[in-house]
């Protein structure tokens, strides 16, 4: 049986989807993934044993021949299928996989979706009456999709990013989502210049994203209780060393840090479609493991106050013991049964 992947654009598309390839591959299936050749997936799947075919698809906004482009870029798909004899796809949905789908469909190819935010994307809710099976991360998301066949698996995550209690957590990560946050780097730089963080007991783990590292290297790469990075392939060793973390809210950050045991305060994404960061956000902050936060006018105030209480002694043991109970069960394993 060869399955394909369709999976990209972020890391809350590539990473469950990638959790989903590797164990597939172990239990002997033949495995292809298809991306796109111009976004994050073409370039993390090269650290990866992983056969990735990468298409030309683009956006309105990125080639005025956007749609006769992205026409003749589906006609390479459909060769691609019939070349590899794809007999099934599993995809994590997002704006690429709109074109994989459209032509398994043509082709009569059963699909399934998993989708990992609570209000699922726009490609999920066209394709989800005519998939074989849909997955979700959140009972929640169930509300939102009219179909039958669809069942609640949680989030598939690295097997690297479980707790453990053998490494010291005396960290605070702030970290912005693949692609990182400047709203978030200006509100963390202007706690650090009024002496707040800095008179934390605890070191600071920064993932500013590319755009933003080279500004802030310069300001504060030589302070000893700041850590910078741009980027990070495999957070598990950076999680391991976390006591709370400061972060978007996409799927896949919530997913590993409910794995990780890591309470937080949540920024969602304020632009993000159908808002679905913000409610991604409120599962963990009902459940009492998170605070959520808006990127209002008084954010940088309310970071800082939210920062306070989160540190008061108790109150991240009180978080971490809620999210004690919020853990996946084998994601990947419950997907395999239904797809192999």
């Amino acid at each position: 049986m060869s399955i394909c992947i369709v999976a990209g654009g972020t890391g809350g598309h590539i990473y469950p989807a990638l959790t989903v390839a590797q164990f597939l591959d172990k239990k002997g299936l033949s495995i292809k993934w298809a991306g796109s050749n111009n976004r994050m997936e073409s370039k993390l799947l090269s650290h990866y044993k992983i056969d990735f075919k990468g298409f030309d698809i683009y956006r309105h906004k990125e080639n005025k021949l956007w749609i006769i482009r992205n026409i003749l870029t589906m006609i390479k798909i459909y060769r691609y299928y019939r070349k590899n004899n794809i007999n099934k796809i599993f995809t994590t949905g997002g704006y690429i996989s709109f074109y994989f789908l459209a032509v398994a469909r043509i082709m009569k190819i059963p699909f399934y979706i998993f989708e990992p935010n609570v209000i699922p994307g726009r490609v999920t809710k066209w394709f989800a009456k005519h998939a074989k099976k849909v997955f979700v991360g959140f009972k929640e998301t169930k509300r939102y999709l009219d179909v039958d066949h669809i069942e609640t698996t949680g989030i598939p995550v690295r097997k690297k990013i479980k707790y453990t209690s053998k490494r010291s957590r005396e960290n605070i990560l702030v970290f912005g989502g693949s692609q990182g946050a400047r709203a978030i780097n200006n509100a963390i730089k202007e706690l650090i210049n009024n002496g707040f963080l800095l008179n934390c007991n605890f070191n600071l783990f920064w993932i500013t994203g590319k755009r933003d590292f080279n500004r802030l290297i310069k300001e504060f790469g030589k302070n000893e209780k700041v850590k910078l990075f741009d980027y990070v392939n495999s957070m598990d060793d950076i999680y391991k060393k976390t006591k709370l973390a400061i972060t978007r809210a996409g799927a896949m950050t919530v997913a590993e840090l409910i794995e990780s045991k890591i309470p937080s305060i949540l920024i969602p994404y304020p632009h993000a479609k159908d808002n679905h960061q913000m409610y991604n956000a409120k599962i963990l902050e009902d459940s009492g493991c998170s605070i959520v936060l808006e990127e209002d006018e008084n954010f940088i105030e309310n970071l800082e106050k939210s920062i306070k209480f989160m540190l008061k002694e108790g109150n991240i043991e009180k978080f971490k013991k809620n999210i004690e109970n919020m853990s996946f069960n084998s994601p990947e394993k419950r997907i395999y049964k239904e797809i192999a």
